[in-house]
C-alpha cells in the first residue's frame, strides 16, 4: 500500500481508516521522536481522532507502528 508518504503516527492514522486492526506500535504522550527513543511497545486497538488505545484501554498521543523480527546469531 502506498498512498502519500505518512510516516511516525500519521501511518498508523492511515493504517486504521483502511481497516487494519491491532497494530504493534511504539508509543508515547510526547511524540513521534520519544516513542522510538523509548521503545515501549503495545498493540494499539483504535484511534478516536484525538488519541490511540492500547489493548488494556490506555490512551497514547503518539504511535509509531513498528515491526518486529526474531534476532538470530547470523544478525550478529
Amino acid at each position: 500500500m502506498t498512498i502519500g508518504n505518512p510516516q511516525g503516527s500519521d501511518f498508523t492514522k492511515m493504517l486504521f481508516k483502511h481497516d487494519f486492526k491491532d497494530i504493534l506500535c511504539s508509543v508515547s504522550t510526547t511524540s513521534d521522536n520519544d516513542a522510538m527513543r523509548d521503545i515501549c511497545s503495545k498493540r494499539i486497538v483504535s484511534y478516536d481522532g484525538n488519541a490511540f488505545t492500547d489493548q488494556d484501554g490506555r490512551k497514547w498521543k503518539y504511535a509509531v507502528p513498528i515491526k518486529v523480527s526474531r534476532l538470530t546469531q547470523q544478525d550478529l
